[in-house]
């Protein structure tokens, strides 16, 4: 079996794969939490990937060391079922190519556009040729709560409001969560009009710790799966084992 771990600027994400089903996704605070729950206790597990975007990967790889658990880090260098044209490789965070590789997962051979809603909104566009181009970074709504709060004098600080849907504010407080929200969906929606009229066949697919909220207020088609970025990581260590 498989151990997936992808930490993320707030959260560690953990999935446990057989193959390709995922037989358990949770959330932890730290690996050490999740490695001293029954989770290395209730599955055999061969084999591990880590992809993280703090910095942190000496220490998460000896944690899981420690366990005896032959562990792989999510590197662009390793082998994968698309071509990286990103520019900038060595600065390519790794959840945004694993999340291409989780789109491509679901629609190989196509015009893909993965959006991924957590601290930060992160686009990823993979071409039909399975090329990734590259795509777009901009602040998720939670940021832009804190932003907003930490570079004026009077707003308070909110936060995110799953059922908000009102456009004309009424109060300093429903137009910070209009101008935050719905501001992050008309975006959202504008760069899918973008891909559309650019490239035929748009697949978007919507993943990430907030999509919940954008997948009832996008006026765009679109396929939400939470579990895209740990379903590309799971295809990368296969692919590498």
């Amino acid at each position: 079996m498989n151990l997936i771990i992808d930490a993320g600027n707030t959260r560690l994400k953990v999935a446990i794969f057989e193959q390709n089903q995922c037989l358990q996704y949770s959330t932890y605070n730290s690996l050490n939490e999740c490695l001293s729950s029954t989770i290395t206790q209730q599955y055999s597990i061969t084999n591990a990937i880590v992809s993280t975007v703090k910095g942190n990967a000496n220490e998460l790889m000896e944690q899981l060391h420690q366990f005896n658990i032959n562990a792989l880090l999510f590197q662009n260098t390793l082998k994968l079922p698309i071509a990286n044209h990103y520019q900038s490789a060595s600065t390519l965070g790794s959840d945004r190519l694993a999340a291409a590789v989780g789109g491509y997962t679901h629609y190989p051979n196509n015009n893909v556009l993965t959006i991924d809603i957590g601290t930060c909104i992160k686009y990823n566009f993979t071409n039909d040729n399975n090329a990734y181009l590259g795509g777009a970074i901009s602040p998720g709504v939670r940021l832009r709560y804190q932003s907003m709060h930490d570079y004026t004098a009077k707003l308070p600080l909110l936060s995110l409001n799953n059922n908000y849907a009102t456009l004309v504010g009424t109060t300093t407080e429903t137009c910070i969560n209009t101008g935050a929200q719905l501001g992050a969906v008309a975006e959202i929606d504008s760069f899918i009009n973008y891909y559309t009229a650019q490239y035929s066949h748009l697949k978007v697919l919507l993943t990430g710790g907030d999509s919940s909220y954008f997948e009832k207020h996008l006026k765009n088609k679109i396929f939400a799966d939470e579990l895209l970025l740990v379903k590309g990581l799971n295809y990368i260590l296969n692919l590498n084992s």
